[in-house]
Protein backbone atom coordinates (compact mmCIF):
# COMPACT_ATOMS: atom_id res chain seq x y z
CA UNK A 1 0.00 0.00 0.00
CA UNK A 2 1.32 3.73 -0.90
CA UNK A 3 0.45 6.84 1.14
CA UNK A 4 0.36 10.11 -1.37
CA UNK A 5 2.28 13.11 0.55
CA UNK A 6 0.90 16.44 -0.53
CA UNK A 7 3.61 18.86 0.93
CA UNK A 8 1.30 22.38 1.07
CA UNK A 9 0.66 25.33 3.19
CA UNK A 10 -3.29 25.33 2.27
CA UNK A 11 -4.56 24.38 5.62
CA UNK A 12 -8.38 25.81 5.23
CA UNK A 13 -8.00 25.85 1.75
CA UNK A 14 -9.85 23.09 -0.91
CA UNK A 15 -7.33 20.23 -2.34
CA UNK A 16 -8.50 17.67 -4.80
CA UNK A 17 -6.68 14.32 -4.46
CA UNK A 18 -6.51 11.63 -6.72
CA UNK A 19 -7.12 7.93 -5.69
CA UNK A 20 -4.11 6.84 -7.78
CA UNK A 21 -1.06 6.74 -5.56
CA UNK A 22 0.25 10.12 -6.07
CA UNK A 23 -0.84 10.86 -9.81
CA UNK A 24 -1.15 14.51 -10.10
CA UNK A 25 -3.14 16.36 -12.44
CA UNK A 26 -3.91 20.80 -12.94
CA UNK A 27 -6.99 20.30 -11.23
CA UNK A 28 -5.21 19.17 -7.98
CA UNK A 29 -3.41 22.12 -7.56
CA UNK A 30 -0.21 20.69 -8.86
CA UNK A 31 1.45 18.84 -5.55
CA UNK A 32 4.19 17.70 -4.57
CA UNK A 33 3.75 14.17 -4.79
CA UNK A 34 5.81 10.99 -3.68
CA UNK A 35 4.88 7.30 -2.65
CA UNK A 36 6.68 7.01 0.73
CA UNK A 37 5.35 3.20 1.37
CA UNK A 38 3.32 2.56 4.46
CA UNK A 39 4.82 4.90 6.81
CA UNK A 40 2.63 6.43 10.58
CA UNK A 41 2.72 10.32 10.16
CA UNK A 42 1.09 12.03 13.17
CA UNK A 43 1.77 15.37 14.61
CA UNK A 44 1.35 17.93 11.97
CA UNK A 45 0.42 15.41 9.56
CA UNK A 46 -3.42 15.71 9.22
CA UNK A 47 -4.38 11.32 7.95
CA UNK A 48 -7.46 11.23 5.51
CA UNK A 49 -9.63 8.02 4.46
CA UNK A 50 -10.45 8.54 0.83
CA UNK A 51 -13.23 6.38 -0.54
CA UNK A 52 -11.85 3.64 -3.06
CA UNK A 53 -14.86 3.57 -5.26
CA UNK A 54 -14.26 7.20 -6.73
CA UNK A 55 -12.07 8.36 -8.64
CA UNK A 56 -11.18 11.39 -6.22
CA UNK A 57 -12.22 13.02 -2.65
CA UNK A 58 -13.38 16.70 -2.21
CA UNK A 59 -12.11 18.01 1.52
CA UNK A 60 -13.27 21.40 2.86
CA UNK A 61 -10.41 21.78 5.74
CA UNK A 62 -11.61 23.47 9.25
CA UNK A 63 -10.46 23.85 12.53
CA UNK A 64 -12.97 21.54 14.02
CA UNK A 65 -12.40 18.79 11.35
CA UNK A 66 -9.11 19.16 11.28
CA UNK A 67 -8.83 18.50 15.32
CA UNK A 68 -11.62 15.71 14.69
CA UNK A 69 -9.15 13.94 12.24
CA UNK A 70 -5.80 14.18 13.85
CA UNK A 71 -7.60 12.89 16.68
CA UNK A 72 -9.47 9.59 14.99
CA UNK A 73 -6.95 8.45 13.32
CA UNK A 74 -4.14 8.66 15.42
CA UNK A 75 -3.89 5.86 17.20
CA UNK A 76 -5.04 3.75 13.44
CA UNK A 77 -1.84 1.79 12.60
CA UNK A 78 -3.76 -0.54 9.70
CA UNK A 79 -1.99 1.44 7.19
CA UNK A 80 -4.12 -0.60 4.50
CA UNK A 81 -7.03 1.03 5.48
CA UNK A 82 -6.01 4.66 4.30
CA UNK A 83 -6.06 6.50 1.06
CA UNK A 84 -3.50 9.28 1.47
CA UNK A 85 -1.32 11.16 3.77
CA UNK A 86 -1.68 14.99 3.66
CA UNK A 87 0.99 16.74 5.26
CA UNK A 88 0.21 20.10 6.42
CA UNK A 89 3.23 22.26 6.47
CA UNK A 90 2.06 25.35 8.00
CA UNK A 91 -0.70 24.64 11.04
CA UNK A 92 -1.06 27.82 11.89
CA UNK A 93 -2.87 29.28 8.65
CA UNK A 94 -6.17 26.94 10.18
CA UNK A 95 -6.67 29.57 12.72
CA UNK A 96 -7.64 31.65 9.52
CA UNK A 97 -11.04 33.61 10.18
CA UNK A 98 -11.01 34.71 6.14
CA UNK A 99 -9.29 34.36 3.24
CA UNK A 100 -9.33 36.46 -0.26
CA UNK A 101 -7.55 37.29 -2.86
CA UNK A 102 -6.27 40.96 -3.39
CA UNK A 103 -5.33 42.58 -6.68
CA UNK A 104 -5.03 46.52 -7.79
CA UNK A 105 -3.75 48.78 -10.56
CA UNK A 106 -4.39 46.15 -13.74
CA UNK A 107 -4.22 49.37 -15.76
CA UNK A 108 -5.43 46.83 -19.01
CA UNK A 109 -4.81 48.27 -22.27
CA UNK A 110 -3.32 47.47 -26.33
CA UNK A 111 -0.32 49.55 -25.25
CA UNK A 112 2.76 50.16 -23.37
CA UNK A 113 4.23 53.14 -22.02
CA UNK A 114 7.08 54.48 -19.75
CA UNK A 115 7.46 51.36 -17.10
CA UNK A 116 3.75 50.46 -17.71
CA UNK A 117 3.34 47.28 -19.90
CA UNK A 118 -0.11 47.88 -19.82
CA UNK A 119 -0.17 44.99 -23.37
CA UNK A 120 0.92 42.37 -20.78
CA UNK A 121 -1.63 42.91 -17.44
CA UNK A 122 -4.20 40.65 -18.52
CA UNK A 123 -2.41 37.65 -18.89
CA UNK A 124 -0.71 38.41 -15.36
CA UNK A 125 -4.77 38.47 -14.03
CA UNK A 126 -5.21 35.80 -15.33
CA UNK A 127 -2.01 34.07 -13.89
CA UNK A 128 -2.84 35.69 -10.54
CA UNK A 129 -6.15 34.08 -10.35
CA UNK A 130 -5.12 30.45 -11.04
CA UNK A 131 -2.79 30.99 -8.61
CA UNK A 132 -5.65 31.88 -6.23
CA UNK A 133 -8.70 29.40 -7.81
CA UNK A 134 -5.46 26.57 -6.64
CA UNK A 135 -5.62 27.94 -3.49
CA UNK A 136 -9.45 27.57 -3.12
CA UNK A 137 -10.07 31.17 -2.78
CA UNK A 138 -13.20 31.99 -3.33
CA UNK A 139 -13.98 36.02 -2.73
CA UNK A 140 -11.22 38.38 -4.87
CA UNK A 141 -11.26 41.89 -3.81
CA UNK A 142 -10.07 44.75 -7.08
CA UNK A 143 -8.86 47.86 -5.82
CA UNK A 144 -9.39 49.50 -8.92
CA UNK A 145 -7.62 50.72 -12.29
CA UNK A 146 -8.61 47.84 -14.08
CA UNK A 147 -7.79 50.17 -17.38
CA UNK A 148 -5.90 52.60 -18.76
CA UNK A 149 -6.89 55.60 -20.17
CA UNK A 150 -6.69 54.86 -24.28
CA UNK A 151 -5.61 58.10 -25.08
CA UNK A 152 -7.74 58.58 -27.67
CA UNK A 153 -8.07 55.14 -28.94
CA UNK A 154 -11.69 54.97 -28.13
CA UNK A 155 -10.78 51.41 -26.46
CA UNK A 156 -12.01 52.12 -22.96
CA UNK A 157 -14.90 50.31 -23.53
CA UNK A 158 -13.21 47.29 -24.92
CA UNK A 159 -10.88 46.89 -22.37
CA UNK A 160 -13.51 47.02 -19.21
CA UNK A 161 -15.23 44.16 -21.01
CA UNK A 162 -12.00 42.08 -21.47
CA UNK A 163 -11.45 42.67 -17.53
CA UNK A 164 -14.92 41.71 -16.91
CA UNK A 165 -14.55 38.60 -18.47
CA UNK A 166 -11.20 37.58 -17.28
CA UNK A 167 -12.74 38.41 -13.68
CA UNK A 168 -16.02 36.48 -14.62
CA UNK A 169 -13.64 32.93 -14.71
CA UNK A 170 -12.99 33.47 -11.29
CA UNK A 171 -15.44 30.62 -9.28
CA UNK A 172 -16.17 33.64 -6.55
CA UNK A 173 -17.44 36.63 -5.91
CA UNK A 174 -15.50 39.55 -6.92
CA UNK A 175 -15.68 43.18 -5.30
CA UNK A 176 -14.63 46.35 -7.03
CA UNK A 177 -13.40 49.71 -6.50
CA UNK A 178 -12.86 52.94 -8.89
CA UNK A 179 -9.12 53.95 -9.57
CA UNK A 180 -8.75 57.22 -10.91
CA UNK A 181 -7.91 55.77 -14.66
CA UNK A 182 -11.19 53.49 -14.51
CA UNK A 183 -13.24 57.40 -14.86
CA UNK A 184 -10.38 59.48 -17.31
CA UNK A 185 -13.22 58.17 -20.10
CA UNK A 186 -16.51 57.49 -18.44
CA UNK A 187 -18.39 58.45 -15.67
CA UNK A 188 -18.44 56.41 -12.46
CA UNK A 189 -21.79 54.66 -13.10
CA UNK A 190 -21.25 53.93 -16.80
CA UNK A 191 -18.16 52.54 -15.78
CA UNK A 192 -19.50 50.76 -13.15
CA UNK A 193 -22.01 49.31 -15.54
CA UNK A 194 -19.79 48.36 -18.15
CA UNK A 195 -18.13 45.93 -15.23
CA UNK A 196 -21.57 44.40 -14.39
CA UNK A 197 -21.06 45.21 -10.72
CA UNK A 198 -22.76 47.70 -8.37
CA UNK A 199 -21.66 50.78 -6.55
CA UNK A 200 -18.69 50.06 -3.94
CA UNK A 201 -20.06 49.42 -0.75
CA UNK A 202 -19.91 47.89 2.83
CA UNK A 203 -20.52 44.11 3.08
CA UNK A 204 -19.97 41.13 5.89
CA UNK A 205 -17.59 38.06 5.34
CA UNK A 206 -17.21 34.93 7.75
CA UNK A 207 -17.84 38.19 10.61
CA UNK A 208 -15.36 40.51 9.32
CA UNK A 209 -16.92 43.88 8.01
CA UNK A 210 -15.48 45.33 4.63
CA UNK A 211 -15.78 49.11 4.10
CA UNK A 212 -15.11 49.83 0.35
CA UNK A 213 -14.52 53.60 -0.05
CA UNK A 214 -13.93 55.65 -2.96
CA UNK A 215 -11.39 58.18 -2.97
CA UNK A 216 -12.08 59.73 -6.40
CA UNK A 217 -14.32 63.25 -5.37
CA UNK A 218 -13.72 66.73 -5.02
CA UNK A 219 -12.88 68.28 -1.69
CA UNK A 220 -17.01 69.09 -1.84
CA UNK A 221 -17.52 65.62 -2.77
CA UNK A 222 -18.78 65.76 -6.06
CA UNK A 223 -17.62 63.07 -8.35
CA UNK A 224 -14.49 63.07 -10.44
CA UNK A 225 -15.71 63.72 -14.04
CA UNK A 226 -13.62 62.89 -17.10
CA UNK A 227 -11.71 66.02 -18.00
CA UNK A 228 -12.45 67.68 -14.82
CA UNK A 229 -10.07 66.31 -12.74
CA UNK A 230 -6.63 65.47 -11.47
CA UNK A 231 -4.74 62.08 -10.29
CA UNK A 232 -3.01 63.99 -7.13
CA UNK A 233 -6.23 65.95 -5.73
CA UNK A 234 -8.36 63.52 -5.07
CA UNK A 235 -10.71 63.06 -1.00
CA UNK A 236 -12.77 60.72 -0.06
CA UNK A 237 -14.65 64.10 0.88
CA UNK A 238 -17.60 64.88 2.98
CA UNK A 239 -20.00 62.13 1.96
CA UNK A 240 -17.72 59.22 2.01
CA UNK A 241 -16.22 60.71 5.45
CA UNK A 242 -19.77 60.24 6.75
CA UNK A 243 -20.28 56.42 5.46
CA UNK A 244 -16.78 55.93 6.86
CA UNK A 245 -17.83 56.94 10.31
CA UNK A 246 -21.47 55.40 10.12
CA UNK A 247 -20.01 51.75 8.73
CA UNK A 248 -17.78 51.61 11.60
CA UNK A 249 -20.26 52.42 14.28
CA UNK A 250 -22.62 49.65 12.68
CA UNK A 251 -19.85 47.59 13.06
CA UNK A 252 -18.97 47.58 16.52
CA UNK A 253 -17.39 44.67 17.68
CA UNK A 254 -16.62 43.22 14.40
CA UNK A 255 -13.21 42.86 13.25
CA UNK A 256 -13.35 45.68 10.08
CA UNK A 257 -11.05 46.03 7.12
CA UNK A 258 -10.65 49.09 5.54
CA UNK A 259 -10.56 49.86 1.55
CA UNK A 260 -9.59 52.44 -0.38
CA UNK A 261 -8.01 52.95 -3.83
CA UNK A 262 -6.18 55.71 -2.94
CA UNK A 263 -4.05 56.03 -0.28
CA UNK A 264 -4.94 56.90 3.72
CA UNK A 265 -1.75 56.35 5.22
CA UNK A 266 1.39 58.82 6.21
CA UNK A 267 4.06 58.34 3.59
CA UNK A 268 6.04 61.76 2.57
CA UNK A 269 7.33 62.46 -0.59
CA UNK A 270 9.85 65.23 -0.89
CA UNK A 271 9.35 66.70 2.50
CA UNK A 272 4.83 66.55 1.75
CA UNK A 273 2.39 64.23 1.97
CA UNK A 274 2.83 61.67 -0.93
CA UNK A 275 0.57 62.25 -4.06
CA UNK A 276 -0.75 59.01 -3.97
CA UNK A 277 -2.77 60.15 -0.53
CA UNK A 278 -6.15 61.70 -0.87
CA UNK A 279 -5.88 65.19 0.62
CA UNK A 280 -8.16 64.47 3.39
CA UNK A 281 -6.47 61.76 4.82
CA UNK A 282 -5.54 63.66 8.04
CA UNK A 283 -9.84 64.09 8.71
CA UNK A 284 -9.92 60.13 7.52
CA UNK A 285 -7.80 58.80 9.80
CA UNK A 286 -8.92 60.53 12.68
CA UNK A 287 -12.21 59.28 12.32
CA UNK A 288 -10.93 55.33 11.74
CA UNK A 289 -8.54 55.83 15.16
CA UNK A 290 -11.60 56.12 17.21
CA UNK A 291 -12.60 52.27 16.28
CA UNK A 292 -10.23 49.94 17.78
CA UNK A 293 -11.76 46.81 15.86
CA UNK A 294 -10.42 47.99 12.72
CA UNK A 295 -7.50 45.41 12.02
CA UNK A 296 -6.02 46.89 8.79
CA UNK A 297 -6.37 49.60 5.93
CA UNK A 298 -5.92 48.11 2.19
CA UNK A 299 -4.72 50.39 -0.49
CA UNK A 300 -3.59 50.30 -4.47
CA UNK A 301 -2.86 53.18 -6.60
CA UNK A 302 0.61 53.11 -5.15
CA UNK A 303 2.41 50.60 -7.60
CA UNK A 304 5.49 49.37 -6.09
CA UNK A 305 3.51 48.93 -3.07
CA UNK A 306 4.29 49.61 0.72
CA UNK A 307 3.37 48.88 4.26
CA UNK A 308 3.09 50.48 7.14
CA UNK A 309 1.94 51.40 10.99
CA UNK A 310 0.14 54.70 11.45
CA UNK A 311 -1.11 55.16 15.06
CA UNK A 312 -1.09 51.73 15.60
CA UNK A 313 -2.43 50.53 12.53
CA UNK A 314 -1.13 48.86 9.42
CA UNK A 315 -1.66 50.27 6.28
CA UNK A 316 -0.71 48.37 3.13
CA UNK A 317 -0.15 49.50 -0.27
CA UNK A 318 -0.75 46.80 -2.30
CA UNK A 319 1.65 46.63 -5.53
CA UNK A 320 0.40 46.63 -9.18
CA UNK A 321 -0.38 43.93 -11.54
CA UNK A 322 0.59 46.12 -13.95
CA UNK A 323 4.43 47.17 -14.10
CA UNK A 324 7.69 45.96 -16.26
CA UNK A 325 8.24 44.00 -19.78
CA UNK A 326 8.95 40.40 -18.96
CA UNK A 327 9.99 38.48 -16.71
CA UNK A 328 7.87 40.87 -14.72
CA UNK A 329 5.59 38.63 -13.19
CA UNK A 330 2.88 41.61 -11.87
CA UNK A 331 1.18 41.18 -8.32
CA UNK A 332 -1.09 39.39 -5.71
CA UNK A 333 -1.61 38.40 -2.69
CA UNK A 334 -4.06 36.73 -0.46
CA UNK A 335 -5.07 37.92 2.76
CA UNK A 336 -5.62 35.55 5.59
CA UNK A 337 -7.63 37.60 8.56
CA UNK A 338 -6.59 35.50 11.56
CA UNK A 339 -8.18 34.89 14.98
CA UNK A 340 -6.04 36.97 16.63
CA UNK A 341 -6.86 39.75 14.60
CA UNK A 342 -3.59 40.09 12.43
CA UNK A 343 -3.16 39.59 8.53
CA UNK A 344 -1.17 37.19 6.94
CA UNK A 345 -0.65 38.14 3.37
CA UNK A 346 0.36 35.60 1.37
CA UNK A 347 2.23 37.50 -1.71
CA UNK A 348 2.58 36.47 -5.22
CA UNK A 349 4.96 38.21 -7.98
CA UNK A 350 6.35 41.62 -6.67
CA UNK A 351 3.86 41.81 -3.55
CA UNK A 352 5.68 40.31 -1.06
CA UNK A 353 4.26 37.95 2.10
CA UNK A 354 4.00 39.70 5.27
CA UNK A 355 2.42 39.68 8.42
CA UNK A 356 0.11 42.75 9.72
CA UNK A 357 -0.78 43.89 13.41
CA UNK A 358 -1.86 46.60 15.06
CA UNK A 359 1.01 48.05 16.94
CA UNK A 360 3.37 46.47 14.53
Amino acid sequence: MAFVVLDHTLVGRTLWVSRSYGDCTESQMRPKCMDVGRRSCFGDTLLALFPPRKHSFRMMYSGVRMCRLKRDFAGLSDAKSLYGVLTVTDIQADSSQLSFGLITDIHHASFDYDERHCSKSLGRLRRALDWMEKRGIRLLINLGDSINCGYGNNKEAEYTREVRSALTAFPGQVKFLIGNHDIETFPKAEFLDLLQCGQPCAFEEQGVRCILLDGNNHADGSDFMPGNFTWDQAHLGPGQRALLEDELKKAAGKPVLIFCHECLDHSICNGEPDPHLVKDFAEARAIINRFPNVLAVIQGHYHPGRSMVVDGLPYLAMASIVGDDEPDPGAAAIVHVMKDGSLEIEGFGRQPSLKLSRNG
